[in-house]
């Protein structure tokens, strides 16, 4: 039997506001960034072709991962400190269609899931409010 390995890759964007008891921010610095994957699970799907034009091979493994995340910012006061602002989890999930031909019975295999931060970028919008950049990488095999 040979070794499976798939690679998936997500890209989204979020807006962030930060708590009404944090300073405001004058210059956002970097976003820290950490992936956990929560769950995984096999789904049977149908045969045929998504609307996307993906051919669907009967099986897809879902990747529940939450998306912890922290703002380094310069703030807007006199001493202009560096703060880090805790911002809220994001909870997402991730389809990864398995090819047909690799394995009869995907049920009963263990896959082992990796995950990496490809990118990040942050754009200031205003004093409370940043849009973020998240692009990842998850390793299936």
């Amino acid at each position: 039997m040979s070794k499976l390995t798939l690679f998936k890759n997500e890209i989204f964007s979020n807006y962030i506001s930060i708590s009404k008891n944090a300073m405001d921010i004058k210059v956002p610095i970097s976003i820290i960034t950490d992936i956990e994957i929560v769950d995984k699970k096999i789904i049977s799907t149908p045969i045929a072709r998504s609307f996307s034009g993906d051919y669907l091979s009967g099986y897809q493994l879902v990747i529940d991962y939450k998306i912890n995340h922290s703002l380094k910012y310069l703030s807007n006061n006199e001493n202009n400190n560096i703060f880090i602002a805790i911002l809220p989890s994001l909870r997402k999930c991730s389809l990864v269609t398995l090819p047909s031909n690799s394995y009869e019975n995907y049920e009963n295999l263990n896959f082992n899931i990796k995950s990496f931060i490809d990118a990040t970028n942050i754009k200031y919008i205003n004093n409370r409010t940043i849009l973020e950049y998240i692009s990842l990488v998850f390793s299936i095999n």
